[in-house]
């Protein structure tokens, strides 16, 4: 008889804690869902930039590679144009990801038209390098 109401009462008490457990999981989300912030379609209205780069990682660090192909090209194009390519450099991750965000006021729509291919085609298929136009750079602060 013992045994019988020890589990009786073990079902009981297990039963009860399940109720408990789901009433708190469901106000937990209910909790949640009310501080989600609505998205804000005029951020990404802010200050486009002609171009940006966004070197990011997959646990092995950044592209270094085609970071420095893009520093190379970035530096052969101010030589061969004689002008200044006015950039940011914004770091963003642990691992040196990192957007370089261009404006390129300082060039002609032709001018803007090639130096951007050309970063494109240093760049290529890479799944860690990523090229924006004409859009808010992700990482400015």
């Amino acid at each position: 008889m013992k045994k019988l109401l020890f589990f009786v009462i073990l079902i009981a008490g297990a039963s009860f804690y399940s109720c408990k457990c789901c009433k708190t999981t469901q106000k937990t989300q209910d909790t949640l869902q009310t501080q989600v912030v609505p998205f804000n379609d005029n951020t990404i209205k802010e200050n486009p930039v002609r171009f940006f780069i966004s070197f990011i990682s997959r646990g092995e660090g950044p592209n270094a590679t085609i970071k420095q192909n893009i520093d190379d090209y970035i530096a052969k194009y101010e030589t061969e144009k004689n002008k200044k390519i006015a950039f940011d450099k914004y770091p963003w991750g642990r691992e040196g990801e990192v957007d370089y965000c261009f404006e390129l006021k300082e060039l002609t729509s032709s001018e803007q038209a090639a130096f951007i291919a050309g970063a494109k085609k240093i760049i290529g298929e890479s799944v860690t390098v990523f090229t924006y136009e004409n859009q808010v750079c992700k990482h400015k602060r």
